[in-house]
Order: C-alpha cells, then sequence, then structure tokens
C-alpha cells in the first residue's frame, strides 16, 4: 500500500522516559541516525515522509530535567512530519495538565506549541525547579507555549510563553511586607515569558483586608517587582528569589 494513502495505527508504551533518550532519538546531532532523518526534504525523502498514522502514548514517568511527570497519556495523529497531541493528561508538582501540542518535525528544527490548564500545583513543590523555597499554596491556571530548538539551551532561548494563574492560600517565606512573612488568600494575574524574561502584570494579591496590585518582572532569577496599595507607599521588591530584598 501506498505510505501516503495508508494510515498505521499503533500504542506506545514505556515505563520511564526521559529528556536523554529523547534528545538521543530525535536529535540529529547525535552519532544514532534518528528516525526523525525520514522526515526529510530533498534527497532525504522517503515513503515515510508522507506517513500517516495515529495511536495512544502512555508513560508512568515522564523526566524532563528537574520536573518529574507520572501517568502520562496522550492521543497522537502524525502526518507528513506534524505530530499532534491531543487529550494529553499528567500529574505534576502535586497537580495535573490537561492540554494539547502541536510539533513540527519538518524544518531545520522542531517547533512545539502548545495550550493546556494546569491545576492544583503545589507551590512547594516548584523550589527543586526555580532553586528558591517560594512558599505554600497550590497554583491553577492556563498555558500558551511556543519553542524551538533541538537542545535544552536551544529551547529555553526560543520560549514564547503565557499564563493567566491563581495562587491561592499562600505564603512566600522570604518576603515581608510589614513584619510578618508575606500570606495571601489569592493572587491572580497574567503572566507572560518573552526573551527570557517573566513579566507580571494585571496582578491583584489580597492579603488580609488589603488588596495590592502587583507587577514587574523576573529575569534570571532577579527580582524587578512593585506592589502598590491604595493610599499608601508601595513596596519594591528587588534582590533574587533565594534573597528577595523589600524596601
Amino acid at each position: 500500500n501506498d505510505a501516503a494513502s495508508c494510515a498505521s495505527g499503533f500504542d506506545v508504551q514505556a515505563e520511564t522516559i526521559t529528556g536523554e533518550e529523547l534528545n538521543a532519538l530525535f536529535n540529529p546531532r547525535m552519532k544514532r541516525q534518528p528516525w526523525y532523518k525520514f522526515f526529510g526534504s530533498g534527497s532525504e525523502a522517503s515513503a515515510l515522509a508522507k506517513m500517516r498514522a495515529s495511536g495512544r502514548i502512555a508513560a508512568r514517568r515522564l523526566l524532563l530535567g528537574q520536573l518529574t511527570m507520572t501517568k502520562v497519556n496522550a492521543e497522537f495523529t502524525l502526518n507528513s512530519g506534524d505530530m499532534a497531541l491531543t487529550k494529553t493528561s499528567a500529574e505534576l508538582l502535586g497537580g495535573n495538565q490537561r492540554g494539547q501540542w502541536q510539533v513540527d518535525f519538518t524544518g531545520d528544527r522542531p517547533t512545539y506549541s502548545g495550550t493546556g490548564t494546569v491545576a492544583n500545583l503545589a507551590a512547594s513543590q516548584l523550589a527543586g525547579i526555580v532553586h528558591a523555597a517560594i512558599g505554600t499554596g497550590t497554583v491553577n491556571g492556563t498555558y500558551q507555549i511556543q519553542m524551538t530548538g533541538w537542545t535544552s539551551r536551544e529551547l529555553w532561548d526560543s520560549t514564547s510563553a503565557a499564563s493567566d494563574f491563581d495562587w491561592r492560600n499562600g505564603l512566600w517565606r522570604s518576603v515581608q511586607l510589614g513584619r510578618m512573612p508575606l500570606q495571601f488568600s489569592s493572587f491572580a494575574g497574567h503572566i507572560a515569558l518573552q526573551d527570557g524574561v517573566f513579566r507580571i502584570s494585571a496582578g491583584k494579591m489580597r492579603s488580609g483586608s488589603v488588596t495590592y496590585a502587583l507587577n514587574g518582572s523576573i529575569e534570571g532569577g532577579d527580582l524587578a517587582l512593585q506592589a502598590e496599595r491604595d493610599n499608601s507607599p508601595a513596596y519594591r521588591l528587588r534582590g533574587t528569589l533565594q534573597k528577595p530584598l523589600v524596601e
């Protein structure tokens, strides 16, 4: 049968998948001939460049750097080097993720884009990723992300992302507004990542009977945030995530 007209169906199951294994499989810079070469152009084109396939992917654990996801599941379709991952689900950071992703293998470097939601993430478990004790509470939100590249550095440098978040019942131990560590019932807003800089906008934080408007940026772990409230001087947060300074 012609590969262009015949769609294959199969399921993929794994105990543990690591970022290093994915890189070894897909990255053309590795010595092993990656399967992605089949989706090349010009003289490298083959029948698989027109392949259509669909199925399910399941892994007990997915290790991406310091982030561990468990109970990973997705449905996929593959069409001439374009892969769509739908109904993706995973447990991470004490909560879960749901979404859909698109991967384009037809160019010189793969491009990844995704949208979805996260629910009940434990802020305390973010410490191992950002290398700072952020605090406690749970985080819900939506996300949109796009990135291109083979290596973690290429992916990070190219990442463009945005999220509307809602952090509930939080305690930011290392930040004091007044004499006590910052405690809040809710902190909601919009955060965007572009060129390695996180920018927080439309931030509203409710602490006791006081509501702060919190906006600013975080670049390389360095803080440039400002918390304002009606008829009172504003607080400025400087320093780093590990050692924030309140002015």
